[in-house]
Parts: C-alpha cells; sequence; structure tokens
C-alpha cells in the first residue's frame, strides 16, 4: 500500500511492532501499540488518512484473533469507509477488508451481512481473474461454507462443485484442498440424499487421486 505522503517514521515504529507481537501471539501488547499507531496518524494526518484505515484494520485483526468480533466489527467497518474512498473497489487492501468482515460478521451469526460482502468479493474477483480462475478458490470456499451454514445446500453444493471443478482443471485430482472441498461435498450430498452423485464423485477421486 502506498503512504499518501509525508514522513510516518513514528506511526510506523508503532505499527511494525504491533505487527511483530501480532505474530508472536502476544495480542494485548499489539493491540496496545497498534492503537498508539492510530492515535499517531490521527495527530499527525487525520483520521481519514490511509496510515489510520491500516492501524485500525490491524486492531480489528487483532480483536478477530482474540474472538473479539463485535469489536473486530467496528475497527473493519472504519478501515472501510476509508480504504474505499482512496483506493478502487478492486484493490487488495478493500477486498482482505471486506473478507474479514465478511468472517466476523459469520461469527456473530450476522449471515445476511455476510453473504453479501462474500459475494461483493466473489464478483470483483471474477471481474478479475474470470470465473475460472484457481485465485477465486478462497472465496468460493469461504461463500460456500457461510451458505452451508445457511442450510442453503443447493446453492452452496454449487460453489463448492465449482471450486472442485477448477481445482482439478488446473492441478489435477491430487491438489490439496480437493479432500477438504469433497468432505464438504460429502456431507452436503447426505443431507440432500444424492448417494449417486456422492458415490461417482468418491469413486473418480479415488481412482485418480493418492489423497483417497
Amino acid at each position: 500500500m502506498d503512504i499518501e505522503g509525508g514522513s510516518f517514521t513514528l506511526w510506523e515504529e508503532f505499527y511494525n511492532a504491533s505487527i511483530r507481537l501480532l505474530k508472536m501471539e502476544k495480542y494485548s501488547e499489539a493491540k496496545r501499540l497498534a492503537k498508539k499507531s492510530l492515535n499517531e496518524s490521527i495527530d499527525i494526518y487525520g483520521p481519514s488518512h490511509s496510515t489510520s484505515g491500516m492501524s485500525l484494520f490491524l486492531l480489528g485483526l487483532i480483536s478477530q484473533y482474540q474472538a473479539e468480533f463485535a469489536e473486530a466489527e467496528v475497527f473493519y467497518e472504519k478501515a472501510l469507509s476509508i480504504f474505499e474512498r482512496i483506493f478502487s473497489k478492486n484493490d487488495t487492501v478493500v477486498l482482505n477488508v471486506l473478507q474479514n468482515l465478511a468472517f466476523v460478521y459469520q461469527s456473530q451469526g450476522k449471515y445476511p451481512e455476510a453473504e453479501q460482502l462474500y459475494k461483493r468479493v466473489l464478483r470483483i474477483k471474477e471481474e478479475d481473474y474470470g470465473k475460472e480462475n484457481s485465485q477465486i478458490i478462497p472465496i468460493l470456499c469461504s461463500l460456500a461454507n457461510l451458505l452451508k451454514q445457511m442450510k442453503k445446500f443447493d446453492e452452496s453444493e454449487e460453489l463448492y462443485t465449482r471450486g472442485l471443478q477448477i481445482l482439478i482443471h488446473e492441478y489435477g485430482p491430487d491438489h490439496p484442498q480437493i479432500g477438504d472441498i469433497y468432505v464438504n461435498l460429502h456431507n452436503i450430498y447426505s443431507i440432500l440424499n444424492k448417494r449417486e452423485e456422492d458415490k461417482q464423485l468418491y469413486n473418480f477421486l479415488k481412482k485418480h487421486s493418492d489423497y483417497f
């Protein structure tokens, strides 16, 4: 991410130290320094500067790791409001916030809100990479997992199947993520009583993959 100009040495010091502590799973210390980086950014650049957005996103991430999802939601929403003003809709920074915000919505049982954001990210990634590119697999699976939780099994099955087909086409049937997708598909097939589809898929993967 490009900073919008100016010296940001002290902000950067707090911000980078917070990231290091986060990687060490020292969440309380990481949050303390992330808040100092936010205060520094607001004092020097104002609350709408990109550095303020970065500090807010970092605070959201720390809160998410602490399973403090309501707090993470507030931080992510504030970061998103800044980033959407500065960056394009398909910028990686914006997409990262959207996906994390969708996850914390999902974690709080706010399924419609999470679904809306996951679908928004999926549309953007499809525009950027196409509908059959492996770059969309993570968001496909995140949305499929959510829809499964919402008991929208037909929609979830469609997304898992699509992800599976992309992986097999690009990497072959031995890609490690294929097993995870199949487990979810198997569960959905059982719920929908699609025994023949389950059997056919299992037999295909067993024949062609070392993971089965």
